[in-house]
């Protein structure tokens, strides 16, 4: 019975993304899960998913503002993945992440003594605020 809830889950969560967020959501295959999963899409920010994915349980994908995330065909991301881009990620095909592995391309901007907690610093070195994100 849980299975048959959880690919409903999946149905109508996919078919939202798809439908609300129609600019921001590419899936050129299929997402399975087995269990819930949360992905976020602000403004500006593009997801694509060039293939089938799987998702264990508590996976959660974040694409902020102006950001964008490719996943490749056929990766996989164990329970509690963590997925967070706040300029550009790339995932290739046949990727596999085990438990509770967390991606970014930020860090927090560290000021003199201490770690900021509203801006972040990319991979590219482009400095980020909270507020525009």
């Amino acid at each position: 019975m849980i299975r048959l809830f959880i690919k409903l889950y999946t149905f109508i969560y996919v078919s939202y993304l798809r439908i609300v967020k129609r600019n921001q959501f590419v899936l050129k295959g299929k997402i399975k899960a087995d269990r819930f999963f949360r992905i976020e899409l602000a403004r500006n920010s593009t997801l694509f998913i060039n293939g089938d994915i799987h998702l264990q349980s508590h996976v959660f994908i974040a694409v902020r503002k102006n950001a964008q995330l490719t996943i490749g065909d056929s990766c996989f991301f164990n329970r509690f993945c963590s997925i967070v881009c706040r300029d550009k990620i790339r995932i290739g095909d046949n990727c596999m992440f085990g438990e509770s592995v967390k991606v970014y391309d930020h860090d927090h901007a560290i000021e003199p003594e201490k770690a900021s907690r509203i801006h972040y610093t990319t991979n590219t070195g482009t400095t980020l605020s909270e507020s525009t994100n």
